[in-house]
């Protein structure tokens, strides 16, 4: 980067920090010493930001410096959101979505994000990138979501267990991840068919007939409030079904993990509720390893 795009940098990460705000005219009003009005820093940063820049560039370099810090066991969560664009008429591209708060349809964009969380929460964003239906490359969701993994993989090869809601319940997600021998822990939904002991049944079936017979408390230490957690796993495979893109049958083997947890407030009241199912790859679950769920 140029000398100008270091400071515009600089001032984008500072004001961004200070006003808690991706607004211009809110970063531009943290940046001192210029002498100039509020108009005209916000002018300079919307010219800075629309020079050229390497792109791929920066996003390459930021995923080796955050990808550098991902260890085995880290959780590496892909997720799919939407971004409200409603005033935006002028922006390329905008398309109809559903809004995840309001449930409404909206104009504006998908995006699909993959962060590592490692030890006390701590976050490391490793992908960000917006996509619409209405782009001339655009080609399916399941491209995009592709398209994420093979990034980031490339990166940090198959450390770290990749985490993702009842949204990415997908064979053909099962079968990409498996491929890659990635391991995987997914929410599924209930009607998921999983066949056990020679039998097809649905998750929910085998979920209320499994004994959460191991047990966890997660909480600081000294401290009323937690979560008391019950668990169980079996092991399951899903039913052979036609991978298009490697032209064969594929049938996998995995672990269905069911969890339940009773949760403690601070007025000293308990509720329970059910976590989710979840299915996850190889010998994670084998019985010398359950102790570390």
């Amino acid at each position: 980067m140029g000398k100008s795009q270091r400071r515009l940098v600089k001032e984008m990460v500072w004001g961004i920090l200070m006003s808690q705000s991706v607004t211009l005219s809110k970063i531009a009003g943290w940046i001192v010493g210029t002498g100039t009005r509020l108009l005209s820093r916000a002018k300079r940063l919307s010219r800075g930001l629309r020079s050229d820049w390497e792109e791929e560039e920066v996003r390459r370099n930021h995923l080796h410096a955050m990808g550098a810090m991902v260890g085995e066991e880290s959780s590496v969560v892909i997720d799919i959101s939407d971004l409200r664009k409603e005033r935006g008429e002028k922006f390329e591209y905008l398309s109809r979505v559903r809004d995840g708060s309001s449930g409404e349809k909206v104009t504006g964009y998908h995006f699909i994000t993959v962060t590592a969380v490692m030890g006390k929460g701590r976050q490391m964003p490793l992908y960000l990138a917006p996509y619409s239906a209405r782009a001339p490359d655009y080609e399916s969701e399941n491209k995009e979501i592709l398209r994420a993994i093979e990034t980031v993989t490339g990166v940090i090869g198959r450390k770290g267990i990749w985490v993702a809601d009842r949204g990415f319940d997908n064979r053909w997600l099962f079968n990409e991840l498996g491929e890659r021998q990635l391991r995987f822990l997914l929410c599924a939904h209930r009607d998921r068919t999983v066949v056990v002991d020679g039998q097809k049944q649905s998750v929910l079936k085998v979920v209320e007939g499994l004994e959460l017979g191991s047990y966890l408390h997660i909480g600081k230490r000294g401290k009323k409030k937690g979560l008391d957690i019950r668990y169980g796993a079996c092991e399951v495979e899903l039913p052979a079904h036609w991978d298009a893109v490697r032209h064969k049958g594929v049938a996998q083997a995995l672990w269905l993990l069911v969890v339940q947890g009773l949760e403690h407030s601070r007025h000293g009241h308990s509720s329970t509720r059910t976590l989710g199912w979840r299915i996850r790859t190889d010998d994670d679950l084998a019985p010398e390893k359950r102790s570390k769920v």
